[in-house]
């Protein structure tokens, strides 16, 4: 078995320690962010308009 496996299984309260201690800290820290959850997205668009003479909308024959 590796070092670190031993190690953990031999001191498994100072293991949970730490992990408690990590996690706080993360939650902690993660706190602190100056993050935006839905940061502002603007996409470009680009509309083009064309007249073409002649091509009105065709009414329908049927009723």
């Amino acid at each position: 078995m590796g070092r670190l496996a031993s190690f953990s299984l031999r001191n498994r309260a100072l293991v949970a320690l730490t992990t408690l201690f990590v996690a706080v800290f993360g939650v902690i820290s993660m706190g602190s962010l100056k993050q935006e959850l839905i940061p502002n997205l603007q996409f470009p668009a680009v509309g083009v308009v064309l007249p073409y003479a002649g091509a009105s909308p065709r009414r329908s024959s049927r009723r």
